[in-house]
C-alpha cells in the first residue's frame, strides 16, 4: 500500500454538517423517503446534537494547556541541514542518555567553537547527573537546524532539553551561531542588529509575541538580554526564547520570526544586500517514492550458524562503507535510522535497500521514547517511518527504540502500529571505545550464532573494526543477515508489539 505524505485539514467528526448528514442518511432522505414524523425526529435529532457540540467545544476551549514535559514551546517537524555536516555526540551510558547533533563547517576555528559548546554541554550535564548518584536516570538531547543564506553567511540553531523524572520538567536550552562564510569568523550578535536601533527591534518582538501567544498571556519587559539567541534565516532573523524566559514556562519555548523589511535599518546585513538563493516555498505537496531496486531475495540456510550485525542512529558519511564492505563480502545488516537525517542522506538510504540490507527506524530524534506521552510515541515512530517511505518506498516492519527502552505502553502502541521492536543481544559499546581494536575484541570474543550486535552507525572507528570483523566472520562460516532475514530462516515472521533480543 502506498502512502501519500500530505497534510490536509484535519476533519471534525464532530461538526454539524457530518451530524447533519449521517442523519440524513440514517434515516433515507436522499433516497426518497418522504415521512413526515421521520423529518421530525430528524429535525430534533440536530437540534439536540448541535447543543451537545456547542456545549463541548465550550469545554474544550476552556481546557488549561497541559505542561508538555518535553517537547512543550515549538518543534521543528523537518530539520534543515543547508549548511554543516551533521556529526553527533552519543552516550548511551546510565548516568545519562545523551544524544546531540551539531554541524562540521569544514573551518577549523569555528568548529573548535561548536565542538567545544557541544561537549561542554553534555561533560557539564553529565557531571550533574551523576552527582545525584545512582538509579536517576537522565536525558540530554539537542537537535540542530542550519540556513544557508547566499553563500556569503550561516545561521545555525541548538534546540535540546535536560531532564530526569526527579524534575517537574525538563531544563531546555538553546544555541545560536551565525557565520560569515567569506571571512570565515562567527559574527557577534552586534553585527547583525544596530544597537541604535535595539529598543525599535524590542518593541516589536513584544508586539510579536503577544500576537502569536494564547489571548490575554502576560510576556515580560524584553531588554537587551532578549536578543541573546537570535539567528540568521532566509527571510531575515529570528529570534528564539528558553521556557519562561519571557512568559509562563508551560508554554515552552518560543520563536519571533523578523523579516529584514521589518527590521529595517535595525539589520546591519540588510546593507550589504544579503538575498537568499534558496526558495522556500510553503505549498505541500504528495510525496512519491522513488524508484529502488531491491536485489534478489536470497535463501538463509537454517542449518549454518547466522549473525545480524546492526548499526544504529545514521545515515551517516560512513554507511556507504559499511555497505561495500557488506556487499564484497556477501553480507547484508539492518539499519536502524534516525527519521530526521533520512532527508538530508536519502540517496545513502535508498542504497541500503538497493544493497539488500534492511531499513528500519530508530526514533525521529532520539528521545526516550518510554518518557513521552503516547502522542509523543507515536509521532516519532510515525514521522521516522513516514520519511523512510519518501526516501525509499519501504515500509518498515519494526524498529529499534531509542536505549532500548520499552514499557507497556510503548509495546501496544507498536501492536496497534504494526511493528516489532529489536533490541539487541550484543552491545560494542562503541559509542564509548571509539576505537576499532575494541570494537573488534567485542564482537570476536562474544560472537554466537543468533545474536544481534549493537554498532553505530557513525563512527569511523566502527568502520575500521568492520573491515576486519565482517570478513573473518565470512571465513568463520557466518551467514550475515537481516533481522527478517534471521526470523525466516527459523521459519518465524516479525510479530508487532514484540520485542526481540536475539541469542547470547
Amino acid at each position: 500500500m502506498k502512502i501519500k505524505i500530505k497534510k490536509e485539514p484535519r476533519k471534525d467528526s464532530r461538526s454539524w454538517q457530518n451530524i447533519f448528514n449521517k442523519i440524513l442518511s440514517a434515516v433515507s432522505l436522499k433516497n426518497g423517503v418522504k415521512n413526515a414524523t421521520l423529518l421530525a425526529f430528524a429535525g430534533l435529532l440536530i437540534i439536540c446534537a448541535l447543543m451537545f457540540v456547542i456545549g463541548l467545544s465550550k469545554y474544550k476551549t476552556n481546557e488549561k494547556p497541559k505542561d508538555n514535559t518535553v517537547n512543550a514551546g515549538f518543534t521543528v517537524a523537518e530539520p534543515v541541514y543547508e549548511y554543516g555536516e551533521p556529526e553527533t555526540l552519543v552516550d548511551n551510558g546510565t548516568a545519562l542518555h545523551s544524544y546531540i547533533i551539531y554541524p562540521k563547517t569544514g573551518m577549523p576555528d569555528i568548529d573548535k567553537v561548536i565542538y567545544e559548546w557541544a561537549y561542554g554541554k553534555y561533560n557539564t550535564t553529565l557531571s550533574e547527573a551523576s552527582a545525584k548518584g545512582q538509579g536517576i536516570e537522565a536525558e540530554l538531547n539537542a537537535q540542530y537546524n542550519s540556513y544557508l543564506v547566499k553563500n556569503d553567511y550561516a545561521g545555525i540553531e541548538e534546540i535540546g532539553f535536560y531532564g530526569d523524572f526527579q524534575m517537574a520538567h525538563p531544563i531546555d536550552f538553546i544555541k545560536t551561531f551565525n557565520i560569515d562564510i567569506q571571512n570565515k569568523r562567527l559574527l557577534s550578535n552586534d553585527e547583525i542588529i544596530t544597537k541604535a536601533k535595539q529598543a525599535d527591534v524590542l518593541k516589536l518582538i513584544k508586539e510579536k509575541l503577544i500576537k502569536q501567544l494564547p489571548e490575554g498571556t502576560a510576556v515580560d519587559e524584553l531588554d537587551a538580554s532578549a536578543l541573546e539567541y537570535m539567528v540568521l534565516t532566509h527571510e531575515g532573523l529570528d529570534i528564539l526564547f528558553e521556557r519562561g524566559q519571557v512568559t509562563a514556562s508551560y508554554l515552552g519555548l518560543q520563536r519571533v520570526s523578523l523579516s529584514r523589511e521589518e527590521l529595517g535599518e535595525a539589520f546591519i546585513l540588510s546593507n550589504k544586500q544579503v538575498v537568499s538563493e534558496i526558495a522556500v516555498s510553503s505549498e505541500v505537496v504528495s510525496v512519491q517514492p522513488p524508484e529502488v531496486k531491491e536485489p534478489p531475495k536470497r535463501e538463509i540456510d537454517p542449518s549454518k550458524p547466522m549473525i545480524a550485525l546492526t548499526f544504529d542512529d545514521g545515515p551517516s558519511k560512513i554507511t556507504r562503507r559499511l555497505l561495500e564492505l557488506l556487499d564484497k563480502n556477501g553480507g547484508r545488516a539492518t539499519f536502524f535510522v534516525i527519521g530526521n537525517r533520512v532527508e538530508t542522506y536519502k540517496e545513502t538510504a535508498k542504497s541500503i535497500v538497493e544493497q539488500g540490507s534492511e531499513l528500519m527506524g530508530h526514533s525521529w530524534d532520539h528521545k526516550q521514547l518510554t518518557k513521552l506521552t503516547p502522542e509523543e510515541m507515536r509521532e516519532e515512530l510515525k514521522s521516522t517511518n513516514d520519511a523512510i517511505y519518501a526516501a525509499t518506498g519501504v515500509t518498515p516492519k519494526g524498529y529499534r527504540p531509542p536505549y532500548g527502552a520499552v514499557n507497556d505502553e510503548l509495546k501496544g502502541l507498536s501492536k496497534e502500529m504494526n511493528l516489532a521492536i529489536i533490541n539487541w543481544s550484543l552491545d560494542t559499546e562503541d559509542w564509548k571505545s571509539r576505537k576499532a581494536d575494541k570494537i573488534y575484541e567485542v564482537i570476536m570474543s562474544n560472537v554466537k550464532s543468533g545474536g544481534i550486535i549493537l554498532c553505530h552507525d557513525l563512527y569511523d572507528a566502527t568502520g575500521d573494526a568492520m573491515a576486519k570483523i565482517i570478513p573473518e566472520l565470512r571465513k568463520k562460516g557466518y551467514q550475515l543477515v537481516t533481522i527478517s532475514e534471521m526470523m525466516e530462516a527459523n521459519g518465524k515472521a516479525l510479530e508487532a508489539g514484540e520485542v526481540y533480543y536475539g541469542k547470547y
